[in-house]
């Protein structure tokens, strides 16, 4: 309510409630208050936020009642949808045992490119497909009833579109070496290959000696394997060195692939094609509408209308491939991931080939393109342009609806790895229209908002045109060493507002996600009891006042300081350790409140500022700051 209304709840803590109910009428009413605020702002944002009139859209577009759209995820809408059309097309639908498939059989997901990480200060151009899966789906005509499960037996004249889909099941796998021979043994297929990726296991480590291919998705060496019975027969061979003398290994997660074909009828509409084709031209024609009133009300409707059509229709893929799913058809979804990870391996060629240009990144349904059109006067205008001559061109290689669209251009751009950049977006060239960030810290709730704060700065500070003053200022400097040379300065700053305590106290809060059962299990499993901070707090705060801890599936509030008041009992501990050059052994003494573990400082912000406790400025600034800044 603070961010979208300006307005926050009534200060009364959880304690000061029950005390206040039992005291007098004056603190009832007092409690009274704090009740009727929470419903109004809920309301409010309720308003605010257009949740009605997304939720009735909704309703409307995919036949759910408000109630279970509220109560129940995304399949029952996909679900509703394809019964009301079958229905209407005199098809029934067969009853799935409860669960769906066994999900044994996995298929290749969303197709990312390597990212070229770097500083980019020429401009760098977005290419992105409209609505890739839905219109996938509807080019190839994939649906249950269009599958044909054994096209020898179709008639020669029936019009069909065959997949070729690279899918297979996870396997575990013994790796046996020997003197002059290695072999995986257990597999149970009898024809495709593995990929083997190096993989770090408990006690051991194997990591194959020659990695001759790398995954175009992930950017990982992998090894191939041929099949023969029930031995897999490594082509590329180990490094005895690389097994540290061990005879026998496990391989974890081992991916038997084969390459299976599935073909579709052309001739006849789909159930699948007409629900999106349906949804999206309902989409199209909201956004029409919308840009054509002033009225805020009818404005946040159709807003509400197009939202809602958007999440369905993109919710059409994901119901087919969920395999414990109402409907699941691992078939359709193989097919719609295989052709968009073709559809973007044609992109970038076709690119780099017409433009001479080079695509530095790719993920899903958008490609980012450096037309080499140089940093200097002219060059955001000449991105621009070549962006919407490659979409037009590009969007011929494919059948229709498929669409590659161009909206932005980004200058500068940062990209520092998969799915995390960052620059200056241009739509058009007279002026930017905003930083955009994605995957960074100005945009992870399980940061301090100190920490999103000085990424922010940090990222404004880099993708900020350089100013005529200061390349006056920074003669024989380029460009590059000019922004750096900006960004030590603003660095330095931030950071002694950090170090002097300058920074307010909320600004250190951090926030995350509790799920216990989730985080006892991994903590058996041997991870490292600094990642359970803050449940150890809810597990404190519930002692505290029994009743009004944060349970499974609450955001768990937290700051760190240096003391931890409920370890104050424990004494000062004498520790051996090696010295500073790691030769001989010395003793060392910690006074109690300098000594315990993160997971122990974690606190709860109101009790620590009542019980006057010191943030731990060092934690923040090594682990908020350092690691996102460098």
């Amino acid at each position: 309510s603070q961010k979208f209304l300006g307005e926050g709840k009534d200060d009364v803590s959880p304690k000061q409630i029950f005390a206040y109910q039992v005291k007098d009428s004056h603190h009832r009413a007092i409690v009274a208050k704090y009740c009727a605020r929470d419903c109004e702002l809920v309301y409010r944002l309720m308003m605010r936020l257009d949740i009605l009139p997304q939720y009735l859209e909704m309703s409307k577009v995919t036949g759910v009642t408000m109630n279970d759209l509220c109560t129940r995820g995304q399949q029952i809408k996909v679900f509703t949808q394809i019964v009301r059309e079958a229905t209407a097309s005199g098809f029934v639908i067969p009853e799935m045992k409860h669960g769906g498939s066994s999900g044994e059989d996995q298929y290749s997901g969303a197709f990312v490119l390597a990212p070229k990480s770097g500083m980019y200060t020429e401009p760098i151009a977005t290419l992105d497909f409209a609505s890739l899966y839905p219109s996938i789906i509807q080019a190839d005509n994939l649906s249950y009833e269009t599958l044909v499960s054994d096209p020898s037996q179709l008639d020669p004249s029936i019009e069909t579109s065959t997949i070729t889909v690279e899918s297979g099941s996870v396997i575990d796998v013994q790796l046996s070496l020997s003197r002059g021979s290695h072999q995986v043994t257990g597999a149970t297929d009898d024809a495709g290959f593995v990929k083997l990726v190096s993989q770090s296991q408990p006690g051991n480590r194997i990591i194959f000696g020659t990695h001759k291919k790398t995954d175009p998705v992930s950017g990982d060496p992998y090894t191939i394997a041929s099949v023969e019975g029930n031995t897999i027969h490594l082509t590329d061979p180990v490094a005895p060195a690389a097994t540290q003398g061990a005879e026998q290994l496990t391989i974890r997660k081992a991916k038997l692939l084969r390459a299976s074909d599935y073909t579709y009828v052309q001739s006849v509409e789909g159930i699948l094609p007409r629900i999106c084709k349906n949804l999206l031209q309902a989409r199209k024609k909201a956004k029409k509408e919308m840009g054509m009133t002033d009225d805020p009300v009818r404005k946040g409707l159709l807003n509400g209308k197009q939202l809602a059509l958007k999440i369905s229709c993109n919710s059409v893929y994901g119901f087919t491939g969920a395999s414990k799913g109402m409907l699941p058809c691992v078939a359709i979804a193989s097919s719609v991931t295989a052709i968009g990870q073709q559809m973007i391996k044609t992109t970038a060629q076709t690119v780099e080939q017409l433009f001479n240009a080079s695509v530095i990144y790719g993920d899903t349904d958008s490609v980012m393109v450096n037309f080499h059109c140089g940093d200097g006067p002219g060059a955001l205008e000449k991105a621009l342009e070549m962006g919407k001559v490659a979409s037009s061109a590009v969007t011929k290689k494919f059948k229709p609806p498929n669409e590659l669209e161009f909206e932005k251009v980004y200058m500068p751009y940062f990209l520092y790895s998969k799915k995390r950049y960052a620059g200056q977006m241009y739509t058009r060239p007279d002026k930017p229209d905003k930083v955009d960030v994605k995957g960074l810290q100005v945009v992870r709730r399980d940061r301090s908002q100190m920490s999103r704060d000085v990424m922010k700065a940090v990222i404004d500070c880099m993708v900020l045109p350089v100013s005529p003053e200061e390349e006056q200022g920074s003669p024989g400097l380029c460009k590059e060493e000019i922004l750096k040379r900006r960004l030590e300065s603003k660095v330095e700053v931030l950071l002694r507002d950090l170090v002097e305590a300058r920074v307010p106290w909320d600004k250190y809060v951090i926030t995350q996600s509790i799920s216990k059962k989730g985080y006892e299990e991994k903590n058996a499993a041997g991870m490292k009891s600094a990642s359970l901070g803050h449940v150890k707090l809810a597990e404190r705060m519930e002692k505290r006042e029994p009743g009004t801890g944060p349970v499974s599936g609450d955001r768990v509030q937290f700051v760190v300081v240096k003391e931890a008041p409920h370890l104050s009992h424990i004494r000062d501990r004498t520790i051996t350790t090696l010295d500073a050059n790691n030769k001989s052994i010395v003793s060392v003494t910690y006074q109690a409140k300098d000594w315990p573990p993160r997971h122990e400082r974690c606190e709860d912000p109101e009790f620590a500022r009542q019980h006057n406790l010191t943030i731990d400025h060092e934690y923040y600034l090594h682990t908020q700051l350092k690691k996102p800044i460098i």
